[in-house]
């Protein structure tokens, strides 16, 4: 019984020992994360494609294409809905309609640089 002990400790001290090395402050980096921006933003529906159909009851699905003018980006959101009430309220948006999105940007704090934009949704 004392050699199956000294034995599991003896595996214990072998796994836990590699990681126990000490922290070597000179090589550590530090790697700035951005940070997530929103804000709403107008843009102008591009395209869109609008289908409504009956199986077993109402079905509509909407394709909208918006772009931003301001930010040089373009999106395509699909929106569908289920039953006689389920129509999306995107199905009334048309091309050249003017709607609110929200704009999601990542900013690197300590340069103010943005890493990347993109619209998020669309109300």
């Amino acid at each position: 019984m004392k050699r199956l002990t000294m034995l599991l400790v003896l595996i214990f001290a072998i796994i836990l020992l590699p990681g126990c090395k000490p922290h070597d402050s000179a090589t550590y980096q530090y790697i700035e994360q951005p940070h997530l921006y929103w804000k709403d933003i107008d843009v102008v529906v591009t395209n869109t494609d609008k289908r409504h159909w009956f199986a077993t009851t109402h079905r509509y699905m909407v394709s909208l294409t918006v772009q931003s003018e301001e930010y040089g980006l373009t999106r395509t959101f699909q929106f569908d809905g289920l039953g006689l009430l389920g129509c999306p309220a995107q199905w009334e948006y048309e091309i050249g309609d003017t709607v609110k999105a929200e704009l999601y940007s990542w900013v690197l704090d300590s340069t103010g640089e943005v890493i990347r934009r993109e619209i998020a949704k669309v109300y």
